[in-house]
């Protein structure tokens, strides 16, 4: 037989064979596919992320997905730790976002601030938004509370510029953007533990969620289908197995940076998790503000959200406004603990302790510098505001049960009445 005619003949039942190959695959990879869609599990991928994230750039991107309302039983990814019936809104309302995404009512269009109307802005992350806390509890409902006992004949406005994640740099970004064009006469900024402990391991300003939101990017990207492989990442049976063999800590926390910008500690952590461990309970804090074995990094993180702070009080002054900074209470500081407490700290949130723990003694002296030298600028530091007490007051390491968040919202209610009354306001 001529070799050429065999030749052809073993190619067309090659190119036969390939083409029946490929029919089978991807037919195959389509029912599985379809059958995953239909009964398997809903992957991460096709909810809570893109919305959360995309399209906002890192520093000025709210986590919170607008116009959303939740209700109990009807929350993909809100769970209240506790039961808090006191807490709901109407019809069980847990939290409702306006059309900017920040929690609350919509405020773009207020307008003129009245004669008799006192507007208070609230920023800080997820603790100043109140996570987890239903609308009665929240700290915007306490402080305005106080507020109106203490002027009564008075017309009270509270907005919330709180963004879960947030770090003084993009709330300084937020106050400007969405804050000061409402005309308040006080902001109020509960921040502090989102600078420190999330400064332990990337650079300072950093958005400590900037890898979700390129990783919600990439995901968009290829939801355009430019080529095969982007058509592949739409498969969600793959995008499934795929997550299941990626680290946990992938596409979800900090990108990895140089070690040369980080402390030799930090630079050794595991991603996601940080390597100077708490030894003992209660904290020293004068051992551990005494420590170097993360310096300077540590006085580097403080020094820069000292920085946006100090830029803080000088647009909010300019504005005609005062300030308020609240350094915000944490677990860490607490002495004693629940049991409850107890245990949640040394199986989960122990990595950062002696970190955050001189981190918050430095701000804590930065901060009574800026307000000894800037004019209308109070500080408030509520990182002891729960010593002597034994009961749970911290679902985690700085989030607040709704007793406690009750409480910081009635001492916070209370210092903005004193200085929204002191004379010439």
């Amino acid at each position: 037989m001529p070799i050429l005619p065999r030749l052809a003949r073993s190619a067309a039942k090659g190119a036969a064979y390939l083409v029946f190959l490929v029919v089978v695959v991807a037919g195959g990879l389509t029912l599985t596919e379809a059958a995953f869609r239909w009964i398997g599990p809903k992957p991460s991928r096709d909810a809570v992320l893109d919305r959360m994230f995309f399209r906002y750039a890192p520093y000025v991107e709210q986590v919170q997905p607008a116009n959303t309302v939740h209700r109990i039983g009807r929350s993909d990814f809100w769970v209240p730790n506790v039961p808090q019936v006191e807490c709901e809104g109407p019809d069980r309302l847990l939290v409702q976002y306006n059309d900017k995404g920040f929690r609350g009512d919509r405020f773009t269009d207020l307008g003129p601030k009245l004669p008799n109307e006192i507007r208070v802005v609230i920023t800080g992350g997820s603790a100043a938004q109140s996570w987890r806390i239903g609308p009665n509890c929240t700290l915007d409902a306490r402080i305005k509370a106080e507020l109106e006992r203490h002027f009564p004949d008075r017309t009270i406005r509270i907005v919330n510029l709180a963004g879960a994640a947030w770090k003084s740099f993009q709330e300084l970004i937020g106050v400007q953007l969405y804050g000061l064009p409402l005309t308040p006469d006080l902001v109020v900024v509960l921040d502090g533990f989102n600078d420190i402990q999330h400064g332990f391991d990337m650079p300072p300003n950093q958005a400590y969620l900037a890898g979700a939101i390129e990783h919600a990017f990439e995901r968009y990207h290829n939801g355009a289908l430019h080529n095969l492989r982007d058509l592949a990442a739409q498969l969600t049976v793959v995008d499934y197995v795929a997550a299941r063999l990626r680290p946990l800590s992938a596409g979800v926390s900090a990108p990895p940076q140089p070690t040369v910008d980080l402390p030799k500690t930090a630079a050794m952590a595991i991603p996601g998790h940080m390597s100077i461990r708490l030894e003992t309970l209660p904290v020293d804090v004068t051992a551990v503000a005494a420590r170097s074995d993360f310096d300077p990094h540590n006085r580097l993180v403080v020094d820069t959200y000292l920085r946006n702070l100090a830029m803080m009080a000088s647009v909010v002054s300019a504005s005609g406004a005062k300030l308020l900074v609240v350094l915000q209470p944490t677990l860490y500081l607490k002495d004693p603990m629940s049991s409850e407490e107890l245990d949640k700290i040394w199986a989960n949130f122990h990595h950062a302790v002696n970190f955050v723990a001189q981190g918050y003694v430095r701000a804590g002296e930065g901060l009574k510098g800026l307000e000894n030298t800037a004019k209308g600028v109070h500080v408030m530091n509520s990182s002891h505001e729960f010593q002597g007490m034994d009961w749970t007051a911290f679902t985690d390491y700085v989030h607040l049960t709704p007793r406690a968040n009750l409480m910081l919202g009635d001492r916070i209610g209370q210092r903005a009445a004193a200085i929204l009354g002191e004379p010439g306001r």
